[in-house]
């Protein structure tokens, strides 16, 4: 992923954890390059890092809920970091994958909000925003997720709120 929209998205976490100042941020992604050169790690051990000194709750309610949420940030830092320069078909195979998993769940971790949820709102920002309302009809369950998601405006934050439909229009 590149330097800066990792940052972007490091920045938008903090805020939403209530990091109160850039000094601290700074200091935590100082800590990080030291200790991790791999720019995926990098970002996972930043996330996990804040939200358990921030609201740990946010790792699930058990051990086996953070494995799971390490699983998603590891999905995310593998398959979304480069997903504005993956081809059309590579966009369209992880959000028929994502939507499958969300068929009969609200949040990637069954019924509860995690940091997972967050990161991958981030991550999916910029792709969502380009689907046109037919296409998000196309991933039903991760348009739902999508826009529950983004309903919180702690997380939203700058983002701008993206239009969904469930009115049938095209047939």
């Amino acid at each position: 992923m590149g330097q800066l929209k990792e940052n972007k998205i490091l920045k938008s976490i903090a805020s939403y954890l209530n990091v109160q100042n850039n000094a601290e941020l700074e200091e935590v992604i100082k800590r990080k390059d030291t200790i991790i050169d791999d720019d995926k790690s990098g970002l996972i051990w930043t996330v996990l890092y804040l939200t358990k000194k921030k609201r740990s709750s946010l790792l699930g309610k058990s051990y086996e809920d953070e494995i799971v949420v390490r699983q998603w940030l590891e999905y995310a830092s593998t398959h979304l970091s480069f997903i504005s320069s993956l081809s059309s078909n590579d966009i369209q195979s992880i959000l028929k994958e994502i939507n499958a998993v969300l068929s009969d769940k609200v949040y990637l971790l069954s019924n509860t909000m995690t940091i997972a949820d967050v990161v991958l709102y981030y991550m999916l920002y910029p792709v969502m925003s380009k689907l046109s309302l037919y296409d998000k009809e196309c991933y039903i369950h991760l348009s739902r997720w999508f826009n529950h998601v983004q309903q919180d405006k702690r997380i939203r934050q700058s983002n701008s709120l993206l239009l969904f439909s469930r009115t049938l229009l095209y047939h």
